[in-house]
């Protein structure tokens, strides 16, 4: 490694725990890097979390298909959890090529993708108020606050915020792209009855009126029909059926 260092001195070897370590103090003003990784799997969901907010290109991480799987899962299926939500909220993200495991030595019990993760720029996830709404419990989960107590900021800080005018022509058009798949989604749960996602007629006079006590914020919570076993729990000690109802009715609400 000291060869290596001596022909490439901008190269550091750092042997820790990769969960422990600051991200943000190995890059420079500035910078922008790109994270390659080889991760076990059972740490993907720590890991991801740790790579919020930092100024990266992309993330190329080798994975195990089933972890990858649940990036991209729909939060109508049982395969949406914490880790679906984390990923789509913060990151684009797309598989790059499929590894099977008898490419391994010794081999796993999965086969493997190596999977891109593109960061979601600040100004498209703010918005968005369902992402706003999802970033912001994600980035409070740590305070140990009650679900319902920090979507009531959320709201107010999204009507303070206003709309989506500075969105550049990429970001609007992703983002009309994402609201009309989930329109078609909607509305095939309609047309199969699978399931009653209408809404108290206040809602669209709670998203369009003016927030700005927890008052107004807790009537569009309730409008949103988010069960209370939800709202009365941290955001960290929600389970993955807890975060499946959650996203439906954050993401139902702002897309009608």
């Amino acid at each position: 490694m000291e060869s290596v260092q001596q022909r490439n001195p901008r190269i550091r070897f750092i042997f820790g725990d990769v969960l422990r370590i600051g991200f943000k103090s190995l890059i420079g003003r500035d910078e922008e890097v790109q994270i390659v990784a080889n991760l076990p799997f059972h740490i993907t969901e720590p890991f991801v979390y740790k790579l919020i907010d930092l100024p990266i290109a992309n993330a190329v991480l080798m994975l195990g298909d089933n972890v990858a799987r649940e990036f991209q899962e729909q939060e109508t299926n049982m395969g949406f959890g914490k880790l679906s939500l984390l990923c789509q909220t913060f990151f684009e993200s797309r598989i790059l090529a499929r590894v099977p495991k008898e490419a391994f030595n010794p081999r796993p019990r999965t086969n493997a993708v190596i999977i891109e993760l593109v960061p979601r720029e600040k100004r498209e996830i703010q918005a968005n108020p369902a992402d706003y709404v999802f970033a912001y419990l994600f980035r409070r989960a740590g305070e140990h606050g009650l679900v319902v107590n920090d979507m009531k900021q959320a709201i107010i800080d999204i009507n303070q915020r206003g709309g989506s005018g500075d969105l550049s022509k990429r970001e609007s058009h992703r983002r009309e792209r994402s609201n009309v798949r989930r329109e078609l989604r909607q509305l095939l749960r309609e047309y199969n009855g699978s399931r009653d996602i209408s809404v108290f007629g206040s809602s669209e006079r709670s998203r369009g009126g003016t927030i700005v006590s927890q008052t107004q914020a807790l009537d569009v919570i309730r409008n949103m029909g988010i069960p209370e076993s939800v709202l009365k729990k941290p955001f960290f000690r929600l389970d993955n059926q807890d975060i499946r109802e959650l996203t439906v009715a954050v993401r139902n609400f702002y897309s009608r």
